[in-house]
């Protein structure tokens, strides 16, 4: 039997890759599911409305490298969130801005725990994708471990959250 050696540089590279187009994957579908209308008779534009903005796939996919890459000194956001952070992309702000719109009585938290669980996952990510950079995943995980009790707090049901006493 014959084994095959790949190149461990050429295999974190795949690994990012397939990790970056998850991510895209998953917030396109957020991002439909979050903006799908119910309305049979629903009215379609094709026109981007005021302040939208279109993005090609290039422009996506750069902006996606460009945050993960600012993730990896990013820190976690304690006040409120009043604009996008550079390891958020433009798409993800996106996202993240919509799905916390929905919930109006959050007072900008909902949003500011988003981009805090965004940021975490995104280290974790990087952390995952380093094992052979010791240095970088020591870093990557002391970072991890001082994030945790905020992520497990955010979890965690308030009183009051209508779905708490539910």
């Amino acid at each position: 039997m014959s084994q095959i050696h790949s190149d461990p540089k050429k295999a974190r590279i795949i690994k990012w890759v397939a990790a970056l187009s998850a991510v895209v994957v998953m917030a396109a579908a957020l991002l439909w599911w979050l903006n799908r209308d119910s309305s049979v008779n629903a009215r379609i534009d094709s026109v981007p409305q005021s302040g939208e903005k279109t993005m090609s796939e290039t422009d996506l996919v750069k902006g996606q490298e460009a945050a993960a890459r600012a993730a990896l000194a990013g820190k976690p956001i304690t006040g409120t969130v009043t604009q996008r952070p550079e390891f958020v992309s433009e798409f993800e702000w996106q996202v993240l801005q919509n799905f916390a719109g929905k919930k109006p009585n959050s007072g900008g938290k909902q949003l500011t725990d988003l981009v805090n669980k965004l940021l975490f996952a995104k280290k974790r990510e990087a952390w995952i994708a380093s094992p052979h950079d010791s240095t970088r995943r020591q870093v990557l995980a002391q970072q991890l471990l001082e994030m945790i009790p905020a992520q497990v707090e955010g979890r965690a049901p308030r009183e009051q959250d209508p779905a708490f006493h539910s």
